[in-house]
């Protein structure tokens, strides 16, 4: 990151993956990504969407070892991710909502986040979850969350 970071490189979106993998998607004249201990399917997948000149956007690691990656306005490629999860992608996808990030705790908690103030969750922190609701109802636009292993958890947002 670091190196990164020095060079200019523009560093759109960190994934950390729970065996010690990460993705680094690098903003320049294209979506780029460097990488190190992940599946060959998600590597086989951000090289198709790289090549294909997709905006990558998010990718998600989660414990259980499944990822997502959502790239353009709402595509999304996923493997072993809860059910719920993926049908709610579906969902906001097929109704053109943008998708903007995936993010995953302990326990098979996720939050996914579409549009300004759209957001859908399943186990993650009560106070978290009560936050999302309170920025969603105040027409709050949500930026990103992230969980940690604890269960920390924090949201940006205006």
């Amino acid at each position: 990151l670091w190196d990164q970071f020095n060079n200019n490189k523009g560093i759109a979106h960190v994934a950390l993956a729970p065996n010690d993998g990460w993705v680094i998607l690098q903003d320049r004249l294209h979506l780029i990504f460097k990488h190190h201990n992940i599946p060959s399917s998600l590597f086989e997948k951000l090289l198709e969407l790289y090549r294909a000149d997709k905006k990558l956007k998010c990718v998600a690691f989660s414990a259980s070892g499944g990822w997502v990656v959502l790239y353009g306005k709402n595509g999304f490629w996923s493997e072993n991710i809860p059910v719920e999860l993926y049908e709610k992608l579906h969902e906001w996808a097929d109704l053109h909502y943008e998708l903007k990030q995936v993010a995953f705790g302990p326990n098979a908690s996720w939050a996914l986040l579409a549009g300004t103030t759209g957001y859908w969750q399943q186990n993650i922190p009560k106070k978290m979850a009560d936050k999302l609701g309170e920025y969603h109802a105040a027409d709050k636009t949500i930026k990103s969350v992230a969980i940690s292993p604890d269960s920390g958890w924090v949201i940006l947002g205006d």
